[in-house]
């Protein structure tokens, strides 16, 4: 006899199927297998994505990790030779203020040397007009 849609559970588990509500059953086991089968395809995908974007990120992680050492020494290079510099620097500054304190001193010792000639001049020249 046919089953009307709004039968209880209790009335349908005593009847007999026919054979298209057998098909139906079927089809719709098939089907959750297909689908079942398409889950599984996909979390093994999703897994093996997974694991190529672990892969991936383990490679930028050894990547930075070198990188970041190639920097630490470019930095230790860079302060050396900023150091380096900075004392160069110093010796030139310390013996460019002992040429110009000695340039001073000559001046001085120059600007008496004139005085004196002057001096000199200035005598012999008085001492010619007294001849």
């Amino acid at each position: 006899h046919p089953k009307s849609a709004g039968m209880d559970f209790a009335s349908t588990s005593n009847a007999r199927m026919s054979g298209d509500e057998v098909e139906s059953v079927q089809s719709s086991v098939e089907a959750i297998k297909q689908l079942t089968k398409r889950a599984t395809q996909q979390a093994e995908q999703g897994v093996d994505h997974d694991g190529r974007v672990l892969s991936q990120l383990g490679a930028l992680k050894q990547k930075l990790a070198v990188e970041k050492i190639s920097m630490e020494a470019t930095i230790n290079n860079l302060s050396t030779s900023s150091q380096n510099s900075q004392h160069k620097l110093d010796i030139v500054n310390k013996e460019v203020a002992e040429l110009l304190s000695q340039i001073s001193e000559l001046r001085s010792q120059l600007e008496e040397a004139h005085r004196n000639k002057s001096d000199v001049e200035a005598r012999l020249h008085a001492a010619e007009l007294e001849k």
